[in-house]
């Protein structure tokens, strides 16, 4: 008997596992606007997104008390480097959202942010991001982060 009880919990538990599979909707990619930089020259540092079809990710410029969770850039602070303003999106679409009864901006297919920074010295640029996509179609929604 207890070998039966084994062998089917042993059979069972591929199935528990294949419905736990991560889901990455979103892939991207980090650049900066100019090649080469000196001190005292500004530049953008450019994040890009590609987003699976059916997805969508929000942006950044609505209001995070809304529902969705809007788009979060945390930079590493070091001395080599000055931001200048805040992470904009560049072709966020306004859209009335049903379930949160209000406007959120989104991006669908792809995404851009963009960040003006100083450079004061010779530096890299570190830090992470926060975001949430979600797929109407597949009824899901993802929080993602990541490095850059």
């Amino acid at each position: 008997m207890k070998k039966k009880l084994i062998l089917f919990l042993m059979m069972l538990m591929p199935a528990l596992f294949a419905g736990a599979q991560i889901i990455n909707p979103t892939h991207w990619s980090f650049s900066v606007s100019k090649n080469t930089l000196k001190a005292g020259e500004e530049a953008e540092l450019i994040f890009k997104v590609k987003l699976d079809a059916t997805w969508h990710l929000y942006s950044n410029d609505f209001d995070p008390n809304l529902g969705p969770k809007v788009a979060v850039f945390k930079f590493n602070p070091a001395k080599e480097y000055k931001l200048i303003g805040s992470v904009k999106p560049i072709g966020a679409v306004e859209e009335y959202d049903e379930i949160f009864e209000g406007k959120v901006r989104l991006f669908h297919h792809h995404a851009e942010f963009r960040q003006r920074v100083k450079i004061l010295a010779p530096c890299s640029i570190s830090g992470t991001y926060e975001t949430q996509s979600c797929s109407d179609k597949a009824g899901k929604c993802v929080d993602q982060d990541g490095d850059f």
